[in-house]
Parts: structure tokens; sequence; C-alpha cells
């Protein structure tokens, strides 16, 4: 949990390394990736190119863990509006629990309608 309640429990603090960065992009912009870290970048508005990838409004580029600290390059078309995230990988399960386990549940089996498994 990186935020947030769990029973009794309330954790604000991050325990891992994470980056995150919201901005609006016109022209070219450059976003730093630390080494072992894996990335995503998310178009919330706008076009260009990320890393040679053309990307459009709701696009989601993922870069791999890097082995090597490594640059991003961004260019916008004209504005580009962004969510970049970048982290050290959890390597660890995904727990699925409560009102979550119902609709992960629920689309698994090709029902998105919580308590009506099929």
């Amino acid at each position: 949990m990186l935020a947030g309640n769990l029973g009794t429990v309330t954790h604000l603090e991050n325990p891992m390394p994470v980056n995150i960065y919201e901005g609006t992009i016109t022209g070219e912009f450059e976003l730093p990736i630390a080494k072992g870290y894996n990335s995503y970048f998310y178009v919330l508005v706008g076009s260009g190119v990320v890393s040679e990838e053309a990307v459009d409004t709701f696009d989601l580029t993922h870069f791999e863990e890097t082995t090597d600290a490594k640059i991003v390059h961004i260019t916008a078309n004209e504005s580009m509006r962004f969510l970049f995230i970048s982290g050290e990988p959890i390597k660890a399960p995904v727990v699925v629990r409560g009102r979550f386990q119902q609709v992960f549940l629920g689309y698994e089996h090709g029902v998105i309608v919580p308590n009506q498994p099929k």
C-alpha cells in the first residue's frame, strides 16, 4: 500500500522511489528514466512522438525495466498534456480484495455488473 487505509493501518509514506510528472509540452522535451525503473507515459490530451512512436490522446507507452539510465525523447505536434510515472518494480503479486475483486472477477467472466458472475 502506497497511501491510504487498510483496516487499522494508515500509511502515507512511499516505501519505494517513484517519480510522477504531469504537465503540458509544446515542442521537444526529455524525461529521465533511472536505472532499474519501469515507466509509463500517458497522453491526456494532444498528440506527438514518444521515443520514435506516434501517440495520441489516451495512448499509453510502457518502458520496460531499464538496465541503464535512459532519456525519453518527446515531441508534441502542437500541445500535449501528459502523465509520466516511473519507479522501481515492486515485483510482488497484486492482491485483489473487496469491491475491486468483484469487478475483477466479473471482468474475467465477461460480466461487468458486480455480484452477477457467470
